[in-house]
C-alpha cells in the first residue's frame, strides 16, 4: 500500500503558523511602546529641552507646554515638547 501524501498542511503546522505571526505582532506592539511614551513628567522635559525646572514652569503658564495633572503631578503631551524642540531648532 502506499501513502497518500496530503497536499494540505496538517492541523500543527496551521497552528504554529498561526502562532508565529500572532508572537511577530505582540512583538511589534511592544517595540512601538516602548519607542514613544504618552507623556513625559517634568524631569524628562528638563532633559529633553535642557532647560532647568523653573522654565519648564514658565513655559507651562505661558501655555506653550501641554499638560495634564494627575493626582498631584504633572504630564507633559509628545507633540507640545516636539513643537518646542522645532522651534527651537530653527532660531
Amino acid at each position: 500500500m502506499k501513502k497518500q501524501h496530503n497536499q494540505f498542511p496538517s492541523h500543527w503546522e496551521v497552528l504554529f503558523s498561526i502562532l508565529y505571526e500572532i508572537i511577530y505582532y505582540l512583538k511589534q506592539l511592544a517595540k512601538q511602546k516602548q519607542e514613544s511614551p504618552k507623556y513625559y513628567d517634568t524631569a524628562d522635559v528638563m532633559r529633553l529641552l535642557k532647560v532647568s525646572e523653573s522654565t519648564v514652569c514658565r513655559l507651562r503658564k505661558r501655555g506653550e507646554l501641554e499638560y495634564k495633572k494627575v493626582g498631584g503631578k504633572i504630564y507633559y503631551t509628545p507633540t507640545s515638547i516636539d513643537a518646542l524642540m522645532n522651534k527651537s531648532d530653527k532660531k
